[in-house]
């Protein structure tokens, strides 16, 4: 039997040495509404951040990570690798990107008529694809 959802969608981690950093740019860039923290104490501060139904948690554990796995082409490794981000303006958010000294790894270009498709990076290196489809695609 499958899993019964209890939600109406999911919740994703990402995992920091520096929450602040990050729960600024998913913010202040991206547009994701900061909820309620969360401490769980001994172990880890959580910003709970939020995109339409999606949460979005950016968790700094007490111990620091022992790896940095984030970055490089968002192909070159299997797992979860990046977010993805339907909004409204791409090319505004890009310069904004650009201007927070974050990577933008692929540009935006037009993948299909009305489809404006691109990839950033956070400041962690972890990537972001923004799609901006307009009527013409529809």
């Amino acid at each position: 039997m499958p899993a019964r959802t209890t939600t109406n969608g999911f919740e994703t981690g990402i995992v920091t040495r520096d929450g602040n950093r990050l729960a600024s740019f998913y913010r202040d860039i991206l547009g994701f509404k900061e909820l309620t923290p969360m401490s769980v104490p001994g172990f880890c501060h959580i910003h709970r951040m939020a995109f339409g139904r999606t949460i979005l948690r950016i968790v700094e554990p007490e111990q620091p990570p022992l790896n940095d796995h984030a970055g490089g082409e968002f192909m070159a490794s299997t797992g979860f690798r990046y977010l993805i981000m339907v909004i409204d303006n791409v090319e505004e958010t890009v310069e904004e990107v650009r201007a927070a000294g974050c990577s933008v790894p692929v540009p935006p270009w037009e993948v299909r008529p009305g489809r404006l498709v691109c990839q950033v990076q956070d400041p962690d290196g972890n990537h972001v694809e923004l799609i901006e489809i307009t009527e013409a695609s529809t």
